[in-house]
Parts: structure tokens; sequence; C-alpha cells
């Protein structure tokens, strides 16, 4: 189903809500059906458009125009976000809180460059300019860009907590997707697992990174520890668990019955694998497209507003409707009702890339 197609033919968003994992406080953002919120900041993918609102200040920015801004991403005083221009050329981008000025972390003219993450002064992204999904980074301060990982296979979703890199990695076989990272000290790649099933979307915050891993075909959630170069199970049961975020001694990730969160603590501070029992963080009904940073957890909730099913006959004619405004927007409008499933070339942004 086309969120989007249903969003612009029915006029309904999710809504946002953020969990304050020091307080214990949940809170309504408003609509958006993506977003993040750290320190002052809120950043929510909303349509077209990333919104950035101050919770200090009340301050509202709007990244927007004609082209499609995703993936937002905030780390201190810098965002981070894909662009998609109406001629489909897809751009890393970043925006300085600070200043209230973008910058182009890499033009994607000569090849897609996608979901950029940023830490301190690090900002790492997905690129296509040799013909295939490689690692790029690029120092802000210097302006200075270097390839991190250009395997002949594809690699995609980087991470960084500012020394290590990590992403999921095909060079073993397509559908057998593993996790491997570079060291920017010591300049030097390693893989973090190559089970031969599949292990995907890792995340990692001081030192300690987290991934979906399907080993015991149950969806689980492991983990590394890159100071004692250990791998530990995290999160084994009969549940489909995805989408872990780590930050601030927390793992959180979604679940079959709602989103969860475990205490990490014991970890950092023993250097054992003793981490307190989960606990329950929300039950939202529809996508909840989480994101996590050291203490906000924001999803994405329906249950608001439901976004209905059509049946299939309804949906063919919604999907006329809709190409019909898209081809009517893009010749008289210069504007695109975009598909939140949006195909670039050979890859595909899905949905839960955030």
């Amino acid at each position: 189903m086309n969120l989007v197609l249903l969003i612009v033919l029915f006029g309904q968003l999710p809504e946002l809500y953020q969990y304050d994992l020091k307080t214990g406080v949940t809170t309504n953002l408003g609509e958006g059906t993506v977003g993040v919120s750290v320190g002052d900041w809120v950043a929510v993918e909303l349509l077209n458009d990333i919104i950035l609102k101050n919770r200090l200040t009340n301050e509202e920015i709007i990244i927007g125009g004609p082209d499609l801004q995703m993936q937002p991403f905030i780390d201190g005083t810098k965002l981070s976000y894909t662009n998609q221009s109406k001629d489909e050329v897809i751009s890393a981008m970043g925006y300085d809180l600070i200043t209230k000025t973008p910058f182009v972390i890499r033009d994607g003219k000569n090849g897609t460059a996608a979901r950029p993450r940023i830490s301190g002064d690090l900002v790492v992204w997905y690129d296509w300019r040799n013909g295939n999904a490689d690692i790029y980074g690029k120092y802000l301060s210097t302006g200075i860009e270097f390839p991190i990982c250009m395997n002949s296979a594809n690699q995609w979703w980087p991470t960084t907590d500012g020394r290590y890199v990590v992403w999921t990695d095909e060079r073993n076989g397509v559908g057998n997707s593993d996790i491997y990272a570079y060291d920017l000290l010591n300049n030097i790649e390693f893989p973090v697992t190559t089970d031969p099933s599949v292990q995907k979307e890792p995340e990692i915050s001081d030192g300690i990174a987290v991934w979906e891993d399907n080993r015991f075909a149950t969806h689980d959630i492991f983990g590394y520890n890159f100071e004692d170069g250990t791998e530990f199970p995290l999160v084994i049961d009969p549940y489909i668990e995805s989408h872990a975020r780590i930050g601030g001694g927390f793992v959180v990730w979604e679940q079959d019955s709602g989103i969860f969160g475990i205490d990490t603590t014991g970890l950092y501070e023993t250097g054992f694998n003793t981490f307190a029992d989960p606990f329950l963080i929300a039950t939202p009904t529809g996508t909840p497209n989480l994101t996590f940073h050291d203490r906000y957890v924001v999803w994405a909730d329906e249950t608001a507003n439901p976004i209905p099913e059509p049946s299939t006959m309804e949906l063919i004619i919604l999907s006329l409707i809709f190409f019909w405004i898209v081809k009517v927007s893009r010749e008289f409008f210069n504007f695109t009702f975009w598909n939140h499933t949006i195909i670039i070339k050979e890859m595909v942004l899905k949905n839960n890339e955030r």
C-alpha cells in the first residue's frame, strides 16, 4: 500500500510521539511520517518537507520547495537528510542549526548519494558514483571527502560514532548480507559478522554496534563491542525484532507487539553482557518508522488517524487518480506528489530507511 497516495487522497497523516528515556514522559509531536528528536531540536518528515522545531524557543524552520526531503538525522548542531529533485537526482544534504544555512554533503548528479549520517565532524553516506553502492565519508570542517568501502558488491545503511563506520554489506552474496566496519583511527576494514544468514541495518554508539540478525530464523537483535571484539546476542525470542537503535546506554527496537527498550549500562560499566529486562515503550499501529538518538525515542502511530485499506478495485481507481495528479502537477505546477517508496536506479530507498 502506498502511504503517500492514501495520505494525499484521504488527507490523513500518522501522529508522531516522543518518549523521553530519562523522564519516562511521552509527548505528542503532531503529524508526520518520520521524526527525529535530539537536544533542543525536533525534525519531522511531513510529505515533501522536513520541518525543524526548537523545543525551547518554538522556532520553526521549513526545509522544502519542489524537491522531496527525507531521512532526517540530527547530531549536535547539524541536520543531515536526503534530497530528491524533480529530475530524480538524489543528493546527500546538510543544514547548520546555528547559522540556519543548508549545505551540500554530496551532489548526486554523478551518482546517487543517500542516507547521510553525521557524528561530530564526520558524515558518511552510501554512494552510486561507481555504478554500485559504496560507502563514502567527509570531514565537514575541511570538506575532505574519501572512500570508506568500494567493494564491487553493494554496501549500504552506513552509520558512525566518529571512529568506527559500520554498514550492511553484500560481498558474500545477495540475500546473505553481513555487517562490516572500518576503523578510522587505524585505517582498517574488518567484518563484524559474516554468519551465513541475513544481518542488516547496523547502528552504533560509543563503540557498541547493534543490528537485525536472522541466524535463528526469528529476526533477533545482536550486538558487537568494538573495545574487546566480542559479538553478543541482545534479544533472542520467537518474536520478530527489527530496526534496532542504540544510544545513551539504551537499545530500542520494533517488535511484533510494540516498541521495546533495554538498559545496556552493564555492558559499558562491567564489560560483561549483563542487561536489565526489556521494557515496553509503546504499542503503535501502522508503520512506526522508529528513530532514537541518545535520549528521545520517536515513532509514528496511525491510531488517531487510521489510514483506510481500500479494496482491490478502489486501489486501482485511486492509483489512476494519483498518477493523473502526478502528470498534471509535473506539467503545470512544477510539483510532484512523491511516492513513499522511491526507486533509485538499481537501489530502493524503502520507507524504513530512516
